[in-house]
């Protein structure tokens, strides 16, 4: 790949000015930023991670698919400092349910006539949970046959999520 040498060298200059001290040249230490420096290009060596990923793979599709602890600590190992971070003045992770700011999950169901209806009324919690893997069709996080379970944390969303076509009833419920 080819690049601008004026960039490259501003680029350089740029970082041994941050990283690499006057301290350090002093007691002889190679600028790793500097015109003499040489890297070699090399392959990661990810062979360790990927036998983890398989590991995990096979563990979630045959083992634990929900309550695994082999698979939270590599997912850890992987996501563990992503809650140090923020997008603009939401945290990416947030925690939900009893004592916390976000109370409840909201599910929606598109129901068409009056028996759909109330079969989802009579028995919510199996009407509104992932649906069975034999009617589970491609969702966002899930191929088919995958049960999934989407959730909101307002109605709005819910049913904006679940494109009700026209004529169609939408049944919402919460995890109260």
């Amino acid at each position: 790949m080819e690049c601008d040498k004026s960039l490259i060298a501003a680029v350089k200059e740029r970082l041994s000015d941050l990283y690499f001290s006057f301290d350090e040249t002093a007691a002889g230490e190679e600028d790793p930023y500097g015109n003499e420096a040489h890297y070699v290009q090399r392959k990661p060596d990810d062979d360790e991670l990927w036998g983890a990923w398989s590991h995990f793979e096979d563990e979630i599709r045959t083992r634990a698919r929900f309550f695994s602890r082999t698979g939270e600590s590599f997912l850890d190992g992987i996501f563990g400092e992503l809650s140090h971070f923020g997008a603009q003045t939401r945290a990416l992770i947030r925690d939900a349910g009893p004592g916390t700011p976000t109370q409840f999950v909201f599910r929606a169901r598109r129901a068409f006539g009056t028996g759909e209806i109330a079969g989802i009324v009579e028995r919510p919690a199996r009407e509104l949970g992932a649906p069975p893997s034999r009617s589970a069709g491609s969702g966002r996080m899930n191929p088919r046959w995958i049960s999934m379970f989407y959730g909101a944390f307002d109605a709005d969303t819910c049913v904006a999520e679940i494109r009700a076509p026209v004529g169609s009833s939408v049944v919402i419920g919460n995890s109260r």
